[in-house]
């Protein structure tokens, strides 16, 4: 015997009841436009709304970083009067303190956003650059796709100027050039060779939008001490507990308020 697909009398009945809603909701708008055009904008902005949630809690929840052991890192956060938020960055003569005098850390390290101009083939641009120092691609775990990593070896001040190209940046700044290691790159004006190009797991979030990362290079006890643009993170030793950690932590910060009185008093 003959007969349509099961699933048809149900799409009959959803493509009627759907003509139907279209109808009604015109007339509504001809009667009271008003009343329309704000039950579409809050059915708009509540959608929107949901969608932002969503994907906020995608990257944070389903998507985590792909960063090794995330359970063992420590982030180190200023507080004070200056302070602008409760999780304020700090300084790297700061972080010179902390990777010399807290032990619970096996390594620091920190990093922070910069915008490079960059000139490449004839062209000037301005990119979004991480500034990174303690090796922290090290410290993270993150892999190559292409050429290596950054190493504590990129951020000695004798050492030639490298960088490390993030995936979607190589793809579609440079096509995915397979020659891409070994190129060199102009950044702010000093010229760098191109080490690797960074695995695309670590791309979420704020981190999709990283162009370039480039290594500190210098002491960081000689650096600014008031310029306080870095996030500092390390990762706990073995067996080590992070309030063990917090307690190393509160007392060196005491001690460069105690030190520092100008620049460091009521930071903790």
């Amino acid at each position: 015997q003959g007969g349509g697909h099961p699933i048809t009398p149900w799409l009959r009945r959803m493509t009627t009841t759907l003509i139907k809603d279209m109808r009604h909701g015109a007339r509504l708008f001809v009667k009271q436009p008003a009343f329309a055009l704000a039950a579409i904008v809050t059915l708009g902005l509540a959608i929107g709304a949901n969608t932002l949630i969503f994907t906020m809690a995608n990257v944070l929840v389903l998507k985590p970083l792909p960063i090794r052991q995330a359970d063992r890192l420590g982030w180190i956060f200023a507080t004070g009067p200056d302070v602008m938020t409760w999780r304020g960055p700090i300084s790297l003569p700061e972080y010179a303190a902390y990777r010399s005098g807290v032990p619970g850390y096996a390594s620091l390290g920190a990093y922070r956003r910069r915008t490079l101009t960059m000139n490449a083939d004839g062209n000037a641009e301005r990119v979004v650059a991480h500034v990174v120092v303690g090796d922290l691609q090290g410290l993270w775990g993150l892999g190559a796709i292409a050429g290596r990593t950054l190493t504590a070896a990129d951020e000695r001040p004798e050492a030639p100027r490298a960088a490390v190209l993030s995936h979607r940046f190589w793809k579609t700044r440079f096509g995915g050039a397979a020659d891409i290691v070994g190129r060199i790159l102009r950044f702010d004006g000093e010229y760098r060779n191109v080490v690797g190009v960074l695995a695309p797991d670590i791309e979420l979030g704020n981190m999709s939008e990283i162009d370039v990362w480039v290594p500190f290079q210098g002491d960081p006890l000689h650096a600014v001490r008031t310029d306080r643009t870095w996030r500092a993170v390390g990762r706990l030793g073995e067996g080590v507990a992070i309030e063990s950690v917090n307690a190393q932590v509160r007392t060196i910060a005491a001690r460069m308020a105690s030190e520092h009185p100008d620049t460091d008093r009521d930071r903790q």
